[in-house]
């Protein structure tokens, strides 16, 4: 009976310390983001998430850009876990790459979901 009792503390305690209070990086495999075009008069060829750049503030968005439309990823995974700001970004920029824009802007964190304007410069 103690021997039963000491295993059931020791998976138990173990459990808790591997679990801890980590974020998830499962977004990455996963992708849950959304992207919608805005752009009617032209269709824009998916360009690779590496060619596309984040702008953070006005002043470093080129005054010659168009709007091209909205981006967004959630902010959790599917069991409830914060996803990293880094997977986050990456998922606005899959999702920009795969309508043709090459920067992302004014981007909003929400409680649900991180939002973004996809962008094209000239």
């Amino acid at each position: 009976m103690k021997i039963r009792f000491m295993l059931m503390n020791v998976v138990a305690v173990s459990a808790i310390a591997l679990t801890g209070c980590n974020t998830t990086d499962i977004k990455a495999t996963i992708g849950s983001g959304d992207a919608v075009s805005t752009a009617t008069n032209h269709h824009l060829k998916p360009i690779r998430s590496e060619q596309v750049k984040i702008y953070h503030s006005k002043s470093e968005l080129p005054k010659h850009h168009t709007i091209v439309g909205r981006v967004s990823a959630s902010n959790y995974n599917m069991i409830g876990m914060t996803i990293s700001q880094e997977s986050i970004m990456s998922e606005l920029k899959k999702q920009a790459a795969s309508m043709g824009a090459n920067g992302i802007t004014h981007i909003s964190t929400g409680l649900a979901q991180t939002t973004a304007e996809a962008v094209l410069l000239k």
